[in-house]
């Protein structure tokens, strides 16, 4: 890649080398023709420059290919010396041989010449003789050499012409002087033919003896027209040198697809991926179609692929851990002739990566559990992507639009949530092609049905479905990947809650009236509602904690068990976890969490800042997270859409 004269001086060479494995094959199954036994020689007339072009290179990949390269110049020597520069395609009928290699041939050659120049000049003899002017010699394979003469004339053919075919409009004779030179020059000619045809095999045969020794100068030759070509693409395309690890790491700096690349001339994003292997080794991305994700995808492989073949490869910097195998699962097709449906292919090919995957190899799984129900699709999409971290250890890359997938980075070390950007402009939406951490909530499927060219009415439609969907369906749940992602230990993170019921009542109450501003000063801590400082009697404090638990008990009766899924009742747990531990806080029983303090509210503690009295527990009427800011919304059989939606971390 440094040294250009080297990589140019090589391709030129490597330029006129012919298919060598192709022309050993036919000359294995004694095939050849003269014709393929000169490419033979001219390709191996490049052994001995591209030799001199390497003596002295310090590489060491390319010095061992100079040791291995075979000496074929005697070979190539007798190819040379034995056959004609453009010989005929059939090896029967003689011309393959050059003149000097054998004197037999020669002698024949002379023999035929030299008949050959006798007949030509008999025709001019014979006219004179004759004094038949229209007089001429000709030759065909049935009557060999006669001489024609028109009917006009035939009161002058000499006695000593014999009669050998009758035309319409001539006579064709032969003299005894003719039929011996005729048998000179055919049998000749004859002769010349199966003794060219004899020394060709025996070039031939000689070829084959040597086959295993061109199969060495083809495989070296091979790999250095690959390393030639790849050296040529790394220089001029910007490509650079990986770092392959022992280590299960996978590090890609501005990363790019080394086909589309070249296709989009200079307009292609570029994207990272950091895998340390250990504790992430699973990219969850979501976002919306056509926004880059399978693509990613691919080009990570290529990457991978091409660093360890020894390739420079298409990114800013490059770290990579050996892989062993790439399972890739991307695209829908079916097979109809062996009766498997889309979503049957789609599970065999997730099974086969599954069953023979190792915590080295790379797992590419695009869409997973798309091709059947929703909720069959999330549970066998989440069962896929827990079994592989959990028992697998792999490097995995899986794009969804099940975003209910995302809670998984939060209940999953090794696991993190990742989306593909896009710039919302009105209605319309503008791909920005970067994939970033953090998962998507929505995947613009309208959007780009309207950029595939769907009717404007079908459109519109759509929107107003998916409107009232939203408002009958039970509340956006947050993930616990949201929860984690807030803003500090305390900070608040409000769930935008789509249903029409209780529940997102009580979220957008909640985020309305500074449900934040009490999780930032802490909750449930109770203390006396009159002005001066909050002091707590022991006894009110064991009625207080004895009647929160009673409305933890009641939420606990009220909750539809039926109807909620594990990610429902993670939420549930995680919010009343957090209430206990923000109590034991205010008891002194556990160490308090430093927070980051909220630029836009006066700290208490300053003059002029008025710290707010602390919120009460929640009274048993009132509805769970309406009151602390971080509760669940429970629910309820009679609410439209109920759901256990969790309304605020």
């Amino acid at each position: 890649v440094s040294d250009p004269f080297l990589r140019d001086g090589l391709r030129r060479l490597l330029d006129g080398v012919h298919d060598l494995p192709r022309l050993i094959a036919r000359v294995g199954y004694q095939q050849a023709n003269a014709r393929d036994l000169l490419a033979l020689a001219r390709s191996l007339e490049r052994l001995r420059p591209i030799g001199e072009l390497l003596d002295g290179v310090e590489a060491g990949r390319l010095a061992a290919l100079r040791q291995a390269l075979p000496d074929l110049d005697d070979l190539t020597d007798l190819l040379r010396r034995a056959l004609v520069d453009e010989p005929p395609v059939t090896t029967t009928e003689g011309g393959l041989i050059r003149d000097g290699y054998d004197p037999r041939v020669d002698e024949l050659r002379l023999a035929m010449r030299e008949g050959r120049r006798w007949i030509a000049s008999l025709e001019a003899s014979e006219r004179e003789r004759t004094g038949i002017k229209s007089l001429k010699v000709g030759f065909n394979k049935v009557f060999g050499y006669y001489i024609e003469v028109t009917r006009a004339n035939r009161h002058l053919v000499p006695d000593d012409y014999e009669r050998r075919q009758t035309l319409a409009n001539a006579e064709r004779y032969v003299t005894p002087a003719l039929k011996e030179m005729e048998a000179k020059v055919l049998g000749a000619e004859e002769r010349l033919a199966a003794l060219e045809h004899e020394l060709f095999c025996q070039l031939r045969d000689e070829v084959a003896r040597r086959i295993p020794a061109i199969q060495t100068a083809a495989e070296v030759l091979a790999e250095l027209d690959a390393l030639a070509s790849l050296a040529e693409v790394a220089a001029r395309y910007d490509y650079v040198r990986p770092r392959l690890a022992d280590d299960r790491r996978l590090r890609i700096r501005a990363g790019r697809h080394p086909v589309l690349d070249r296709t989009l001339a200079g307009r292609f994003v570029p994207n990272d991926v950091n895998l340390d292997g250990e504790r992430e080794r699973v990219m969850l991305i979501t976002g919306p179609n056509m926004a880059g994700k399978s693509t990613f995808m691919r080009q990570v492989a290529l990457i991978v692929i091409m660093a360890q073949m020894g390739s420079f490869v298409p990114a800013e910097e490059a770290e990579i851990g050996l892989v062993d195998r790439i399972f890739c699962r991307v695209g829908a097709s079916d097979d109809l002739a062996s009766g498997q449906s889309t979503f049957m292919v789609e599970v065999a090919e997730t099974a086969l990566a599954v069953h023979n995957a190792t915590p080295r190899s790379l797992i590419l799984l695009d869409e997973i559990g798309r091709g059947t129900s929703t909720f069959d699709g999330i549970a066998i999409a989440r069962a896929v992507i827990e079994f592989i971290h959990d028992r697998i250890g792999a490097r995995t890359l899986v794009s969804t639009h099940y975003h209910e997938l995302t809670a998984l980075a939060a209940t999953r070390p090794g696991i993190r949530n990742y989306h593909a950007r896009v710039a919302e402009e009105g209605d319309e939406i503008r791909f920005l092609w970067r994939i970033v951490p953090g998962g998507a909530d929505r995947s613009y499927g309208i959007n780009v049905a309207r950029l595939a060219g769907l009717p404007v009415e079908i459109i519109e439609r759509a929107k107003e479905i998916l409107a009232e969907l939203d408002r009958t369906a039970r509340p956006r749940q947050l993930s616990l990947a949201d929860l984690a992602g807030g803003n500090g230990d305390g900070g608040t993170t409000a769930a935008s809650s789509r249903g029409s019921g209780g529940e997102g009542t009580a979220a957008r109450e909640a985020e309305g009236s500074g449900a934040g501003d009490q999780d930032s000063r802490g909750e449930e801590d109770v203390t006396a509602k009159a002005g001066g400082p909050a002091r707590v009697a022991a006894g009110a404090a064991a009625d207080e904690v004895a009647a929160a638990a009673r409305r933890w008990l009641e939420e606990l009766a009220s909750l539809d068990l039926l109807r909620m899924t594990p990610l429902d009742a993670m939420n549930v747990l995680y919010a009343w976890q957090r209430r206990l531990r923000r109590w034991q806080e205010q008891e002194g029983r556990l160490e308090p969490v430093r927070r980051v303090a909220n630029p836009a509210e006066p700290d208490a503690g300053t003059p002029g800042g008025r710290r707010e009295p602390p919120a009460a527990a929640p009274s048993p009427g009132t509805p769970a997270g309406r009151g602390d800011g971080r509760g669940v919304a429970a629910p309820s059989s009679g609410t439209a859409g109920a759901g256990s939606g969790l309304v605020t971390a």
